[in-house]
């Protein structure tokens, strides 16, 4: 993201000829992904460390390191509910892709997550879903993912869905 212009990511959408299951691949991934395949607290630690500096979803940076949506779509660029805040996805997995920072903590284990974090993340969602319906009402089925740290696909060690 360049002075918040927008840009085009390619991606592959792959269909497993045995099951039949769709995935998507964002090209350029993999060597950014394969460090963290690896169980490693020692590591872990350090690439919080390192992960946090520059960090576009820590709060002295969400609002100057993230896309917002086009004002005629969501009049104050960003949809904000609780601690959640709601921007569009640069790495999305379909045509219309957001996400949901869901803390202000840079890293939490799993077992720190609180329900309302995922009741806010799942809110500031249904607030677009709700925009993106009077505007796109062919639109049926929408999904919620909450892929957290790389080994899950995440690009971003903030907590986010």
């Amino acid at each position: 993201m360049k002075d918040f212009k927008e840009d085009t990511i390619t991606f592959e959408y792959r269909k497993d000829p045995l099951t039949g299951r769709n995935t998507t691949v964002i090209k350029g991934m993999l060597n950014y992904v394969s460090k963290f395949l690896i169980s490693d607290e020692e590591l872990l630690n350090s690439l919080v460390k390192r992960t946090r500096k520059n960090c576009p979803f820590c709060p002295e940076s969400v609002r100057e390191k993230t896309p917002m949506f086009t004002r005629d779509f969501i009049k104050e660029g960003r949809i904000f509910f609780g601690d959640a805040v709601v921007v569009p996805n640069l790495l999305g997995h379909a045509e219309r892709s957001v996400l949901a920072v869901l803390s202000k903590e840079h890293h939490l284990k799993l077992k720190d997550f609180t329900a309302k974090m995922i009741f806010d993340g799942f809110k500031g969602g249904t607030a677009y879903l709700k925009r993106l319906e009077t505007l796109e009402p062919s639109i049926r089925f929408p999904v919620f993912i909450f892929n957290y740290l790389p080994p899950a696909g995440s690009s971003i060690f903030h907590p986010h869905m």
